[in-house]
């Protein structure tokens, strides 16, 4: 686990002055912090307390008057996007491009403009 602090409940907290990458080390706290946040906003109205992996109870404030306790919601969001970034991209040609088929076609170009100039000097 992470040394840093844990937050600390103020009940006269703005959003602006606030750290939410502290989370709490309980919930109730988080939840406490949370309703003072959105009673000295003016644009959130609601919030979503959340469990991090490292144990913690972080804050999101939203601007839907929503009061969400989901203590998986950031797992499972790591999860899924860990899961996309493991899957590799799909490429539609895994060749390397260095040029040599543009090279060949400029070159056999060449070639038969050169045969096509010499024989039209013979006749």
């Amino acid at each position: 686990k992470e040394d840093k602090p844990y937050a600390k409940l103020d009940e006269k907290a703005d959003e602006k002055s606030f750290d939410f990458d502290k989370g709490f080390k309980n919930k109730d706290d988080a939840i406490k912090q949370a309703e003072a946040l959105i009673k000295n906003s003016k644009i959130n109205k609601g919030y979503d307390v959340s469990e991090g992996a490292d144990g913690r109870y972080y804050i999101a404030l939203t601007p839907e008057a929503t009061e969400t306790e989901d203590s998986n919601k950031k797992e499972e969001k790591k999860e899924t996007e860990n899961k996309e970034q493991s899957k590799p991209a799909r490429r539609s040609n895994d060749n390397v491009k260095t040029g040599v088929g543009s090279l060949t076609g400029v070159s056999m170009t060449l070639i038969t403009a050169a045969a096509a100039l010499k024989k039209t000097k013979k006749k």
